[in-house]
């Protein structure tokens, strides 16, 4: 918003959208749509509202029940499957259709797709959307569209919530300051949907303190 974008946000939780637009300066450009990502009815209507579209991010994302692999339920393993996975694709394939030369999708994967401990189910999914981002940046390239993804570590969301207190214990220890703002994620996409930034193509940008190259031992 800062940067001059008209943003509309996108949830199916209309009071986690009410709290956004209370929280916003009153003088930003941001609309809200209620809305699912995996109804592609739904997508293609709040598309059409908008008329043109120059950026699209790809955040909606479930983490699922924490379990081994063994436990997860058919029905559990869909839900994330649905949401993780057929949300990003859904919106991208409509979202692309409306953007022309210089438009930019950035798609929320994970650092988690490279080892999900207890959430196999999320992890699978967020390499797919790795996956996903590298083929349609080839695909959209002769388009003048850029796609690339953000990896986050921890972030300080209501997806935290689900934490048992030693796991937030955990992750106090590994991260400087505990979990991270969602503003440091925000920066990354930032980046990404710059002018500079949309010159790389099919890349996956971790920001996660360097946790995932492992546990610091000194």
């Amino acid at each position: 918003m800062e940067d001059g974008w008209h943003v509309v946000a996108a949830d199916r939780d209309s009071d986690a959208l009410d709290a956004l637009v209370h929280s916003s300066p009153g003088s930003a450009p941001l609309s809200t749509e209620v809305m699912d990502v995996t109804d592609r009815g739904a997508v293609v209507a709040a598309l059409a509202r908008l008329g043109t579209l120059d950026l699209l991010v790809n955040n909606a994302g479930i983490a699922g029940k924490r379990c081994a692999v063994g436990t997860i339920s058919e029905a559990e393993f869909r839900d994330v499957l649905r949401v993780n996975m057929l949300g990003i694709f859904i919106a991208s394939q409509e979202a692309v259709r409306r953007m022309g030369k210089g438009g930019a999708i950035v798609n929320i994967a994970s650092a988690s797709y490279l080892v999900s401990p207890n959430v196999p189910h999320y992890g699978m999914t967020k390499g797919a959307v790795v996956g996903l981002t590298r083929s349609m940046a080839l695909e959209f390239r002769r388009h003048g569209i850029s796609v690339n993804a953000v990896g986050p570590g921890a972030i300080d969301t209501t997806m935290q919530s689900a934490l048992s207190d030693e796991q937030r214990a955990h992750l106090a220890r590994i991260y400087s300051d505990g979990p991270m703002p969602p503003d440091v994620i925000a920066a990354a996409v930032r980046y990404l949907a710059s002018s500079e930034g949309r010159r790389a193509r099919g890349q996956m940008l971790i920001v996660d303190e360097g946790t995932s190259l492992g546990i610091d031992l000194w």
